[in-house]
């Protein structure tokens, strides 16, 4: 879409002009501007030029003048705008006549008029019309039912270069032609930058023009315009920037949804954990509801970060973090439900593949650590089937994540099927008090150790793990089977106690147990 001659003739510099023959064609379209000064110019025209020029390259030869109104016709131009005065004095007869045959307008225009008055007013106003129809044509698209790939669609037929709407991810919402967008190069660069803000170009095996999808002042999305198929010019460029409000309601229909349903999601992780749905069924019917699975094995997460952080914060982390979530959990491995309560966040995972989650919690702290707000710290409750023990399972997360806070420190992360005995005997806060349950002779084994820099505690907790084992002892501490004999006749002697004695093993284990809390707690 343009505008036609007569109306050119209404805006910027051309308002000063005359029309002096060929106003037959006052109708025709214009689409592009362009500057004649050269003489092969026309083998380059593509149509629906409005052309200017000083006069230069006008050959004196009346011949070659009729030759050039009878090409530009042919070619499809749209009027002849001629600057007087400078190089000619006056418009041929010759070309005047031609101009009137082949309908073709021409134009004097006095030479004090700047190019850039007559282009710039009418570039502006051809790409505002162009915008504006393509504004229409697209929203009525949606009022007719017709989704983001149709809309797609149709601008990038026109255009005539593929475009990809992304996500703020870089996950691919729609494309056209399908499938063309394949830069992981662009992805991952998104991804890394965080969030491209302004419109760009990135150059790949193509050049890729990058236009931000703003909502609220926040980008949620890019639509990714390739020159697949040729140099796109900026006019078509300023255009597409112009429909860019029409997939903007895409993205906020996406995004309304997105936070209705995440606030069903945290609704309902928040009634489990309170205890508040007492029956399988119902918590069974809730999670279908939102699409999530109700057998299988399940656990909690809860996650502690230090120091606190001020909203801004909290924000820019919620962002980050459950954007990362996505990438390791919601593949056919397991799926996650996340909620924020207070300071902490709390997990509700699915493991299809119990033996697997060890991985996905490495992945799930080398995120925690690219994140970098601070030191986070982990509670892992106990793998539970119903979803009515999430509460239970839950309170066992918050006490490892408790316990591990206090014992191994912030950036630890504790199982709660690991704390053991431990839960016992760190109730116990008089330090003296708990020293009086450790066993004399574990206390001389320490001290000897310490005098004689031998490992002989260390032995001792590695055989009473293995329960006894000899031959698993001697493999993991990667010494022969006999130096284990021989140190644990040692223990024997120094401590007066018989490691073959079942209550002995019980109370050197408790003993050994103490000390490393006692040691945590620096006070032996």
């Amino acid at each position: 879409m343009g505008i036609t001659v007569h109306e050119a003739l209404k805006i910027g510099g051309l308002r000063y002009g005359k029309v002096i023959a060929g106003l037959n064609g006052m109708n025709r379209q214009i689409e592009h501007v362009t500057v004649l000064e050269v003489p092969d110019i026309i083998q380059w025209l593509k149509g629906g030029e409005l052309i200017l020029t000083s006069g230069f390259a006008i050959s004196k030869d009346e011949g070659e003048q009729i030759t050039l109104i009878r090409e530009l016709a042919k070619k499809g131009a749209s009027a002849l705008v001629i600057k007087t005065q400078r190089f000619l004095d006056l418009i041929p007869k010759a070309m005047l006549e031609a101009a009137n045959k082949y309908e073709l307008p021409l134009v004097e225009l006095e030479h004090n008029i700047s190019y850039i008055d007559i282009i710039r007013p009418i570039i502006t106003e051809i790409i505002t019309r162009e915008t504006a129809s393509f504004q229409r044509q697209l929203t009525e698209i949606a009022i007719a039912g017709g989704g983001i790939e149709q809309r797609l669609s149709v601008l990038s037929e026109h255009i005539k270069n593929p475009i990809a709407i992304l996500d703020k991810m870089g996950n691919i919402l729609a494309e056209s032609p399908k499938p063309w967008f394949k830069v992981t190069s662009i992805i991952e660069k998104i991804k890394n930058s965080g969030l491209i803000s302004e419109t760009s170009t990135i150059y790949e095996d193509m050049s890729y023009h990058i236009f931000p999808l703003i909502i609220e002042g926040c980008v949620e999305g890019y639509l990714v315009l390739g020159e697949l198929f040729g140099k796109i010019e900026e006019n078509i460029l300023l255009l597409v920037k112009g429909t860019l409000s029409i997939f903007n309601i895409d993205l906020l229909q996406r995004k309304t949804l997105k936070d209705i349903v995440e606030g069903f999601r945290s609704d309902f992780l928040e009634d489990l954990l309170l205890g508040h749905i007492k029956s399988e069924s119902v918590a069974q019917r809730r999670a279908n509801f939102l699409g999530y699975p109700t057998e299988g094995n399940f656990l909690i997460v809860v996650i502690s970060r230090e120091p606190k952080l001020n909203e801004k914060q909290i924000m820019n982390f919620q962002h980050k973090f459950m954007q990362n979530l996505d990438s390791i959990f919601n593949d056919e491995k397991l799926t996650i439900v996340e909620a924020i309560e207070g300071k902490n966040i709390v997990l509700l995972v699915h493991l299809k593949k119990v033996e697997e989650f060890t991985t996905n919690l490495i992945e799930l702290q080398a995120i925690l650590k690219d994140i970098r707000f601070g030191a986070f710290t982990m509670g892992i409750g106990e793998i539970f089937t119903n979803l009515i023990e999430t509460r239970k399972s839950f309170l066992e997360a918050t006490e490892a994540l408790e316990f591990g806070i206090e014992f191994w420190g912030e950036g630890s992360c504790t199982f709660f099927s690991d704390i053991g005995i431990y839960r016992l005997l760190w109730i116990i806060k008089d330090n003296a008090e708990l020293e009086h349950y450790i066993p004399q002779g574990l206390l001389q084994l320490k001290k000897y150790d310490t005098e004689q820099n031998t490992e002989l505690l260390k032995t001792l907790e590695k055989y009473l793990k293995n329960a006894g084992n000899s031959k698993k002892t001697a493999a993991e501490m990667f010494i022969h089977y006999k130096t284990l004999q021989y140190r644990l006749e040692r223990i024997n002697e120094i401590s007066g106690m018989d490691l073959n004695s079942g209550e002995s093993r019980l109370e050197l284990h408790l003993g050994l147990k103490i000390l490393d809390i006692c040691s945590k707690r620096g006070s032996c």
